[in-house]
C-alpha cells in the first residue's frame, strides 16, 4: 500500500519523536491569541502549527488546536510522497465556507477520503464572532471519523480548534467534554 501521510499517521508518527505532557484540567493558554478550560486531563504535543490533546491516542479521539496561520501557510505541512503538488493554502481574506473548503482540501490532500463538512454557521469564538463546522471522513484504513471545527479570523490569521474522533464510540465518548472547552474559550 502506498505510504500517504495522513494527519493521525503524522501525529503518532511525531508522537513516537516527541513527548506528551499532561494538561490538568485548569485553565491554559494556547497562545497569545486565546485560552481554554480543558475540563478533563488531556496529554499533550506540540508541533509547529499545531497543539494536539488526546486522551485515547490521536487515532481515537484528539483536539487540534490551529495557532494562527499567517497568509499562504498550509493546514498540514507538505510531506514529500504524498504525490499533491500543490497544499491548499489559507489567504487572509477567507470567509467562513472557504475555511471549510480549505480544512476539506487540506484533508483530502493528506490521504483523507470522503471527507465533508457541514453545518457552517456562526458562532461565537471568545469575545469574537468566528465560524463552526461539522466534519465526516474515512481513514486510509475505512475508520470512519467525525469532528467539529470551531475558528476565527482576526489580524489576518486563522485560529482553529478541531475536536476529531471515531464515529463509533469515542467521538461521542468526548463530545461533552469538548463542547465545554469550546464555550471557555476566552481571547486574550
Amino acid at each position: 500500500m502506498k505510504r500517504i501521510v495522513t494527519v493521525a499517521v503524522a501525529l503518532v508518527f511525531l508522537s513516537s519523536c516527541g513527548n506528551y505532557k499532561l494538561i490538568e484540567a485548569k485553565r491554559r493558554d494556547i497562545n497569545t491569541f486565546y485560552s481554554v478550560h480543558p475540563q478533563i486531563e488531556w496529554n499533550a504535543l506540540r508541533t509547529s502549527n499545531f497543539e494536539v490533546w488526546t486522551v485515547d491516542g490521536v487515532d481515537l479521539a484528539a483536539i487540534y488546536f490551529v495557532k494562527g496561520l499567517k497568509d499562504g501557510d498550509t493546514l498540514f505541512e507538505p510531506k514529500r510522497g504524498t504525490g499533491v503538488k500543490e497544499w491548499p493554502s489559507f489567504r487572509k481574506y477567507m470567509k467562513g465556507n472557504e475555511v471549510a473548503e480549505l480544512v476539506v482540501d487540506s484533508m483530502s490532500a493528506a490521504g483523507l477520503s470522503f471527507v465533508e463538512s457541514s453545518g457552517l454557521r456562526p458562532t461565537q469564538f471568545g469575545e469574537q464572532m468566528g465560524f463552526r463546522f461539522e466534519l465526516r471522513f474515512l481513514t486510509p484504513n475505512g475508520l470512519q471519523k467525525k469532528g467539529l471545527t470551531t475558528g476565527v479570523l482576526s489580524k489576518e490569521r486563522l485560529y482553529l480548534v478541531i475536536y476529531l474522533g471515531a464515529a463509533e464510540h469515542y467521538y461521542e465518548k468526548y463530545e461533552t467534554a469538548v463542547e465545554r472547552l469550546i464555550d471557555s474559550i476566552d481571547t486574550l
